[in-house]
């Protein structure tokens, strides 16, 4: 992971310290950023129609991430990883309050709470052994794998009911 810093931050401002927070505030500024947005869009499209979205721009985010050379994809990519995750903790609480009785709804929300945390853990775990990669690639392969649940999400949404306030008129 050393030769990922080395490539990206390093050679552009010699400071690691400080431009390593600039990669993770370009997710966190994006995730803030579509926070005002996402009722909006979500009000506008149904809910199937948000979630498929959602994935594209996932994807979009995953291969600027995978395939970036510098560090300005780099940040495009997580900028636009971190709409998708603003907008994916917005939208997703919402339609499964919606969808589920009442008497379930504190328990799936919890669910997807926990889903969260575990996706977190299963994130620094992959990176801790793609650090361990004596290859220049492991970093590719820590990005590149932010494809697997882009995957399960946006072939989910194909299988959503729509909410009843989330049917257009």
């Amino acid at each position: 992971m050393q030769r990922f810093f080395d490539k990206f931050f390093l050679m552009i401002f010699n400071v690691q310290s400080v431009v390593q927070p600039l990669h993770l505030l370009s997710f966190y500024g994006g995730s803030v950023f579509v926070s005002f947005f996402t009722l909006k869009v979500t009000q506008k499209f149904d809910r199937k129609a948000s979630t498929l979205f959602r994935g594209l721009i996932s994807f979009k985010g995953t291969a600027t991430n995978l395939f970036s050379h510098n560090l300005v994809a780099l940040i495009i990519g997580c900028v636009i990883l971190g709409i998708n995750h603003g907008f994916i903790s917005h939208f997703m609480p919402l339609y499964i309050s919606e969808m589920t009785p009442e008497n379930h709804r504190d328990m799936l929300n919890m669910i997807f709470t926990q889903m969260s945390i575990i996706g977190i853990f299963t994130t620094n775990t992959i990176n801790y052994f793609t650090s361990k990669n004596k290859s220049d690639d492991g970093w590719r392969i820590s990005l590149g794998l932010a494809v697997v649940p882009t995957l399960i999400i946006t072939i989910g949404s194909l299988f959503l009911f729509d909410t009843p306030t989330g049917r257009r008129v």
